[in-house]
C-alpha cells in the first residue's frame, strides 16, 4: 500500500524494492 511506502526512509527504498522482487518472484 501507498500509505506504508511512504513511511518507508528513502535510504532503506532500494532494499525494500529488493525485498519486493524476490518475494514477489519479478
Amino acid at each position: 500500500h501507498g500509505e506504508i511506502i511512504a513511511t518507508i526512509p528513502a535510504a532503506e527504498l532500494p532494499e525494500k524494492m529488493d525485498w519486493l522482487h524476490q518475494t514477489l518472484g519479478v
